[in-house]
């Protein structure tokens, strides 16, 4: 029987497209393990469940179900620039983290597709 983890484990992975072999690959698991994570069969660790956070981008409390979800109408607009900027480590899907240097090319191309998009109108 499912639980709430293993309920918005379940809803993330799905929402990704990914299947229980890519989600446990990410995180250092086998199938099998993966699979009695979300049947609620298998308890999840401390560090499993810091790293599901991670790679959903997601609270630990929210996967705990402390917190609910958050609607779209709910989300706050944000300057991806601040983002690019922060000391926070992006995740960018199977490919590893961002590095500074990444995250300064990212914004650079955002600048010049943006300047020609004012072009546009």
């Amino acid at each position: 029987m499912t639980n709430e983890l293993s309920k918005r484990i379940i809803d993330l992975r799905e929402s990704k497209n990914w299947t229980q072999t890519q989600l446990a690959e990410k995180m250092g698991l086998s199938k099998s393990t993966m699979s009695k994570i979300e049947s609620g069969y298998r308890k999840i660790t401390t560090d499993e469940l810091k790293l599901l956070a991670e790679i959903f981008g997601v609270s630990t409390d929210y996967l705990l179900g402390i917190t609910p979800p958050v609607s779209s109408a709910q989300l706050a607009p944000f300057d991806i620039h601040d983002l690019l900027d922060s000391n926070v480590q992006i995740l960018y899907n199977d490919q590893g983290f961002l590095s500074k240097t990444d995250r300064s090319y990212i914004n650079d191309l955002l600048a010049v597709y943006f300047s020609h998009k004012e072009d546009d109108k």
